[in-house]
């Protein structure tokens, strides 16, 4: 994930997957995923930044768990669990 300063009230998201996770099927749904953990957690963003996700190949077989685990430790927020 790469995070870079926008000077926008507002967060952008983007993201790529790379072919090296499979046909476009998987990597569309490795897409989806992503999409889905950051829209369900718009808390986890900082205003006034852009960030991109990157779907790596180990990713083209997770859960969404998994994902959204990646995704926090990735945005250093604290999981609560200790």
């Amino acid at each position: 994930m790469y995070k870079l300063r926008n000077h926008l009230p507002v967060y952008r998201l983007g993201f790529a997957v790379s072919r090296k996770v499979g046909k476009a099927v998987k990597r569309n749904r490795v897409r989806r995923l992503l999409r889905e953990v950051c829209r369900l957690n718009p808390g986890w963003f900082i205003q006034g930044y852009d960030y991109v996700v990157l779907g790596r190949v180990s990713a083209g077989e997770e859960k969404y768990q998994t994902i959204q685990k990646v995704i926090r430790q990735a945005l250093k927020i604290p999981t609560g669990e200790d």
